[in-house]
């Protein structure tokens, strides 16, 4: 059966900003670094010393020869994250992570980046799981998200944009917070609250246009 068509959301200042990438940033090092090591510690739960990540070249050069080699035997999903990174900067390696442009700020900026992807990515496979029953279409339906950005996400292929991120935090957080979309959890499913809280949010994004967003109180 075919998927049912999806109209995205749109006020006339455009959809939300499904997928985001670290491409324009000048300083590949400090993207690939920052989101590599941030791929690892969302991953081990594990928490990187981005101070000495930035002073110690020594500490620097491991770090990154760690997630590396570590990427190449982790799941599909964590690989697929990997490839997403390099895909962002072709060609780009321990040279760029070891030059002087790695700075601190764009290692944190980077860092966060990747780990708030990573976690929203995450709430949203547990919100398919625990409030769709495993059905992405529906869900997809319900939130109005193309079919395959969601698969994407899902996949940790696509890194969702920081509209899908505040958005999804937001709907998360109506319902009892990430914790509540656990499997073990106490807390009794709401999908409807997830639904609306979602929308709600969507809605009050969508009065602004893009680069006007952050600015926005959810």
């Amino acid at each position: 059966m075919d998927r049912p068509i999806i109209i995205e959301n749109n006020k006339g200042n455009g959809t939300l900003k499904w997928v985001q990438t670290s491409r324009a940033e000048k300083s590949a090092g400090s993207a690939i670094l920052g989101r590599g090591v941030a791929l690892y510690d969302f991953c081990m739960d594990y928490s990187t010393d981005l101070d000495r990540l930035a002073a110690d070249l020594h500490f620097r050069m491991q770090a990154f020869r760690t997630v590396t080699i570590w990427t190449e035997h982790e799941s599909n999903k964590v690989r697929k994250a990997w490839t997403g990174v390099c895909y962002d900067h072709p060609g780009k390696g321990m040279d760029s992570v070891m030059s002087a442009d790695v700075t601190l700020p764009l290692l944190r900026k980077w860092y966060t980046f990747e780990k708030e992807s990573l976690e929203t990515a995450t709430i949203l496979n547990d919100a398919v799981h625990q409030l769709w029953e495993g059905d992405f279409v529906q869900m997809a339906v319900d939130l109005c998200i193309p079919h395959k950005t969601l698969m994407l996400f899902r996949n940790w292929a696509m890194c969702p944009g920081e509209d899908v991120v505040r958005v999804t935090r937001f709907a998360s957080d109506a319902i009892g917070g990430k914790e509540a979309l656990k499997a073990d959890s106490n807390i009794l499913p709401d999908k409807d609250g997830f639904i609306m809280a979602w929308r709600y949010a969507e809605d009050k994004l969508l009065d602004a246009f893009p680069g006007k967003r952050g600015e926005i109180e959810l």
